[in-house]
């Protein structure tokens, strides 16, 4: 993400930061704007798994239910 800051900050008169903020922090901010807490907290989770990898595979029954191989490119 801090890649396409620095290259959204290339507009002129416009610069764009990148912020890491805690789980913690990212759930009560939120919540105080008005997200419901259990959205914040099934959101959350999809950051966290998306952080550990866990969205980057595709089980191979994938192949078999589109009829055709998923080259990763495409969005399903």
């Amino acid at each position: 993400m801090a890649d396409h800051a620095n290259i959204a900050s290339e507009v002129p008169a416009r610069e764009v930061r990148f912020t890491t903020v805690s789980d913690d922090e990212w759930r009560v901010r939120r919540i105080a704007s008005g997200m419901p807490a259990d959205y914040a907290e099934m959101l959350l989770g999809v950051f966290q798994a998306a952080r550990a990898g866990e969205l980057v595979a595709t089980d191979p029954m994938l192949q078999t239910l589109l009829g055709a191989r998923n080259s990763g490119s495409e969005i399903c």
